[in-house]
C-alpha cells in the first residue's frame, strides 16, 4: 500500500514526541549537549545504511544540490545544539509550543525560495497550531522555564523552518535515504570539529558509557522520525507539512504530563492541545474552510 506525504508526516509526529522526551529525560541533568548531537547526528546513520538497499541511489547532476546539502547540514547542526542546549533549561511540555514558532519561518522561507503561496485554509489550520502553542506557553509555570531557555528555543525554531527548505530544495536532487545519511554526516563533523578538542575524545567516550542505552535508543527513534519527515518533505508541500509535523507538540505536552510529571497548568496545557489537533484537521481538509 502506497502512503502519501500526510500517513509520512503524521507517522514523524510520533516519533519526534518519543524522541524529544528521551532527550528531555537525559538533559534535564547533563550538561553537555553538545556531545550527546554528536552522537544523536552519527549514530543515527547505521539504523539508514540497511534502507540503501531498498531504494535506487541518487546523486545531484549540478552544483546547486550539493550546495542546498552543505547548507542544510550546516543549519541541522546549529540546530541541533541550540535545541539540545535548550532542554536543559525549558521542561518539554513548555518547550515544544514555543518551538512551533518554527511554522512562522518555514512559511516564510517557503514563499521566499520555493513560491510556495498560503491558502485560506492553510493559513487557518496553521494558526489554530500556534494558538495552541500560545495557549499552553503563555505565562508558563515558574521552574518550567528561563529566559536563556527560550532564546534557545526560538532561535532553534527560527532554523528549524530553514532546513525544512533547504531539504526540500536537496531532495529534488537526492534519494531520500542517501541524503538523511549524507546530511547527518555533515553536521554530526560540523559539531565535532566545534566540540572535540583537548580531552574531547575522553570526554565523548565517557558520555557514551554514561547514556549508552538512551543514545541506542533516542538514535533509532530519531533516525525513524528524520526518515518519515524527509520522505513527507519529498513528495508533499513543505509549508503544509511543517505545519502538520506540529502535532508532535500534541504527543510531546501529553508525554511530559504523563511521563517525566510536568503537571503544572495541566488545564491550560490540555486546551492548547485541543486548538493544535484543531488545526491538524483543517490542514487535512477533514474540517471545510
Amino acid at each position: 500500500m502506497a502512503f502519501t506525504w500526510f500517513e509520512y508526516a503524521v507517522a514523524s509526529t510520533l516519533f519526534t514526541a518519543v524522541f524529544w522526551l528521551l532527550c528531555r529525560r537525559l538533559l534535564k541533568d547533563e550538561s553537555d549537549h553538545s556531545t550527546f548531537a554528536i552522537y544523536m547526528q552519527l549514530v543515527p546513520i547505521a539504523f539508514w545504511l540497511p534502507l540503501l538497499a531498498t531504494e535506487d541511489a541518487v546523486l545531484p547532476s549540478l552544483a546547486s544540490g550539493w550546495l542546498w546539502l552543505f547548507l542544510a547540514g550546516g543549519a541541522w547542526a546549529l540546530q541541533q545544539v541550540l535545541a539540545f542546549k535548550s532542554l536543559r533549561f525549558t521542561s518539554a511540555s513548555i518547550r515544544e509550543p514555543i518551538y512551533q514558532s518554527k511554522l512562522l519561518w518555514a512559511a516564510l522561507f517557503a514563499f521566499l525560495l520555493l513560491g510556495e503561496g498560503i491558502a485560506p485554509s492553510k493559513g487557518f489550520g496553521v494558526a489554530l497550531l500556534l494558538a495552541g502553542a500560545l495557549v499552553i506557553a503563555y505565562q508558563h509555570p515558574p521552574g518550567e522555564s528561563t529566559p536563556q531557555g527560550l532564546v534557545l528555543v526560538i532561535s532553534s525554531a527560527a532554523l528549524t523552518g530553514f532546513a525544512y527548505v533547504l531539504d526540500k530544495l536537496a531532495l529534488t536532487q537526492f534519494s531520500v535515504t542517501l541524503y538523511a545519511i549524507a546530511v547527518s554526516v555533515i553536521s554530526g563533523g560540523l559539531i565535532a570539529l566545534r566540540s572535540i578538542g583537548k580531552g574531547g575524545w575522553t570526554r565523548l567516550v565517557a558520555f557514551g558509557r554514561r547514556h549508552g542505552r538512551t543514545i541506542l535508543l533516542t538514535s533509532f527513534v530519531g533516525a525513524v522520525s528524520y526518515w518519515l519527515q524527509i520522505k513527507a518533505v519529498s513528495i508533499g508541500p513543505v509549508g503544509t507539512i511543517a505545519a502538520l509535523l506540529e502535532l508532535s507538540m500534541v504527543f510531546t505536552t501529553l508525554g511530559g504530563i504523563v511521563f517525566l510529571h510536568e503537571r503544572q497548568a495541566v488545564g491550560r496545557k490540555l486546551a492548547g492541545v485541543a486548538l493544535a489537533l484543531a488545526g491538524a484537521f483543517v490542514l487535512r481538509g477533514l474540517v471545510p474552510i
